[in-house]
């Protein structure tokens, strides 16, 4: 079965709500502190792009690719079926403000 454009931003947002609450329970962060991590990562833009796939997967797969990517800066290999982008030395979009390898929000949020 082929999905439509709205069941596919219906899951993609439903799985958005999941993984900012895992932030906030993981990061003991603010929901403003986790929708501002989550949103500014290259895992939401390869979740908002319905051509990954990455929208039907668990929200605790997709969660271990954005704390890889919150924690080291760079996107984790994935399953090649989900054709996301794997990077060497880092991500094309980092988050604003990174400190020895490890960004800032380390120090926004309780770890």
């Amino acid at each position: 079965m082929k999905l439509n454009e709205k069941q596919i931003r219906f899951m993609q947002e439903s799985l958005s709500v999941e993984l900012v609450g895992i932030l906030m329970e993981n990061w003991h962060c603010s929901m403003t502190e986790a929708l501002e991590m989550f949103y500014n990562s290259d895992t939401f833009d390869r979740l908002s792009n319905p051509s990954t796939g990455l929208y039907y997967q668990r929200a605790g797969y997709v969660y271990d690719i954005l704390q890889h990517e919150l924690t080291t800066g760079e996107l984790m290999q994935t399953d090649p079926i989900l054709k996301l982008k794997v990077y060497a030395t880092g991500s094309s979009r980092p988050l604003k403000q990174k400190e020895t390898g490890t960004f800032l929000h380390h120090k926004l949020c309780k770890a």
